[in-house]
Formats: C-alpha cells, structure tokens, sequence
C-alpha cells in the first residue's frame, strides 16, 4: 500500500499546481520534456512520455494544445506534477555528474544497474506510479548529498 506523499515527501519536491503553474509554465515545461526526449538526450518515444505522464498517447498532444486552460482537474494536477518530478530528477542528475556537463547527466538517466539492477528510465516505465517517482526523486536527493560531500573532501586535501 502506497503511503500519503505529504507524509513521506514533505521537502517542497512536487509545486503547487493552481498556484505556480501559469499556462506559459506549463508549455514550456512540455517542450523541456520533449527536448529531453530527443535520441541523444533520455531518448523517449512518444509512448513512454505518455507512460511516465500516465496519460494516453492520443491526449498528449491534446494536452499540448489545451494547456491554455489552466483547470484543477486531477488530470491536468498529475501531469504537472510527474514533469515537476522530471525536472528535479534532472537537476539531481546534473549535480550527480562529476563533469555537471548534460551529456553525463543524460547517461546516468539512462545507465544500466542505476537503480535495482536497472536504468531510471527503465523502472518509471515499468511503475509509473507517483510513489515510485517520489522514492526516485528521493532517492537521488539522497545520492546528490553523498556527491557532494565526497567532491568537497577531495577538493579539500
């Protein structure tokens, strides 16, 4: 059984979709997505984005095209916030990468064994649940602290 995310993830990952997200948020943060989605960056179908948006294929580019329509349909609140997760899973990524060049950050999205024996990638698309978002996002969280305290003491010797 899933456990309420406020409980779990109470760190200000996801964004107050009525309040932060105007229209012009939102379309940008689709063509984010689709830019990350080309092949030599996290090279995702136009399938799979509707899988980790957990919306049908057919409604993606209904949702490009009505995201004028700022509304509080359940709906429209998830896909904000699964982007707002991508988002912060590729902030954490790019921190993650030693170089912070995106090529590496890409790579570790996409890097076999990254988490469980697969890539990210790999395990949204097989459970596109919120929970496991958030254990993901939560988890890299978790990862870019440790980086960051191994870069400073190398740094420091």
């Amino acid at each position: 059984m899933e456990a309420d995310f406020n409980e779990l993830f109470d760190d200000g990952f996801a964004i107050n979709v009525l309040r932060d997200v105007t229209p012009a948020h939102f379309r940008a943060s689709l063509r984010w997505l689709r830019s990350m989605s080309e092949s030599e960056r996290w090279n995702l179908s136009e399938h799979e984005i509707s899988i980790l948006l957990d919306i049908k294929a057919s409604d993606l580019q209904s949702f490009s095209e009505r995201s004028s329509e700022i509304n509080s349909s359940d709906a429209y609140f998830e896909v904000v916030e699964r982007i707002s997760l991508l988002l912060k899973l590729s902030k954490f990524l790019k921190m993650m990468s030693l170089s912070g060049e995106v090529a590496a950050s890409d790579r570790l999205f996409l890097a076999p064994n990254f988490f469980n024996g697969c890539s990210i990638k790999q395990l949204l698309l097989e459970n596109n649940s919120m929970y496991n978002f958030y254990t993901v996002v939560s988890n890299l969280s978790l990862l870019t602290d440790i980086t960051t305290v191994v870069q400073l003491s190398s740094t420091s010797e």
